[in-house]
């Protein structure tokens, strides 16, 4: 019963798992298994994800995205608003000078790993230029997780059981510079600290960055250069509801 409720409401962790159950769902589980029915859930929940990263890190990007893996939140956008989701989002690329057929191959490069040295897809410019919207596209595809540079002891805890990394603000230092070095590159040396665990080695994972600054803001010249000759970069300049119209519909990942 568990198994089924996982995998039909797509749900990643224990949390997630009960905000998507009813009422009676959650009274149907505590009949058959009782109090105990968290630790179940949560060995479920793993293996669940466990068997979807490896069928993420497996197929193609081009592959997957066009398999069957549409999301519970989805609002169903009618062939009509999708057609008007994709002229905007063309509008989108061709106000910041971006060519459509470049970013997309950037895009499947990174996620397939074309690269031996780059491993990051950098969209880089002020607020409300569409960075975070295009990558919340690409990324909520797949199994990932949000890094948040403030926790520096632990930051990268979350990533060793993805597919995909997305990164937001990086505030990288000179402390930190090293160790987002070996994470841009993807050269699986990267040992990262775990709460109440010993270090684990990360393997390759490609990394999403959504930032307002350069990346080498707070570092010297020698390693700003270094950061970024391992990222592809663009360049988003056009602010939405401004320079460019907003979005006609909620843009949907799984379309």
């Amino acid at each position: 019963m568990i198994i089924h409720l996982v995998e039909h409401r797509d749900a990643r962790s224990l949390k997630d798992l009960k905000q998507k159950l009813t009422m009676q769902e959650r009274m149907d589980i505590y009949t058959e298994f009782g109090i105990q029915w968290t630790e179940t859930a949560k060995k479920t929940i793993e293996a669940y994800t466990e068997q979807l990263v490896r069928l993420q890190k497996q197929q193609p990007f081009l592959q997957y995205i066009q398999s069957n893996h549409h999301q519970k939140e989805c609002e169903h956008p009618t062939t009509e608003q999708l057609n008007q989701g994709s002229i905007w989002l063309d509008q989108l690329l061709y106000e910041n000078n971006i060519n459509n057929t470049q970013i997309k191959h950037d895009i499947i490069s990174i996620i397939d790993k074309h690269n031996t040295r780059i491993n990051a897809f950098v969209l880089q410019g002020p607020p409300t230029t569409g960075k975070s919207l295009l990558l919340r596209l690409i990324t909520r595809n797949y199994h990932y997780d949000t890094i948040h540079c403030m926790e520096r002891n632990f930051q990268f805890q979350n990533l060793a059981d993805k597919t995909i990394a997305l990164v937001e603000e990086p505030r990288i230092t000179p402390t930190q510079v090293d160790n987002f070095k070996k994470l841009l590159e993807g050269d699986g040396t990267l040992d990262v600290q775990v709460k109440h665990s010993g270090d684990v080695r990360l393997p390759r994972i490609p990394i999403f960055i959504s930032t307002n600054h350069d990346l080498g803001k707070y570092v010297d010249n020698i390693d700003r250069m270094a950061l970024y000759e391992r990222c592809i970069v663009y360049n988003f300049e056009k602010r939405i509801g401004t320079d460019i119209p907003k979005p006609p519909h909620r843009p949907c990942a799984c379309h």
